[in-house]
């Protein structure tokens, strides 16, 4: 299923749609595995997935932009390794 087929599933869900959308993106930003040690290239990777859903999901959700990156970084600083 594409992201747009998908986007529109949760257009189907009427009171639950926001939160169908929130799930896709949400869904595709974990398989990065929030936490790398290579902090370039987990941000590179949260920019592609953001750039493939920001045209569904700032449609459906205005606050995405802001949602997303919170989320991103929020969850990669709480999984990073730290040594002593």
């Amino acid at each position: 299923m594409s992201l747009k087929e998908a986007y529109a599933f949760c257009d189907k869900k009427e009171d639950l749609a926001k939160d169908c959308a929130y799930q896709i993106w949400q869904a595709d930003l974990m398989a990065l595995r929030p936490g790398s040690e290579n902090t370039q290239a987990a941000l590179s990777a949260a920019e592609e997935v953001y750039s493939r859903h920001a045209p569904f999901a700032l449609e459906r959700n205005p606050r995405f932009r802001t949602r997303f990156w919170t989320w991103f970084w929020s969850s990669f600083w709480s999984h990073i390794r730290t040594t002593n």
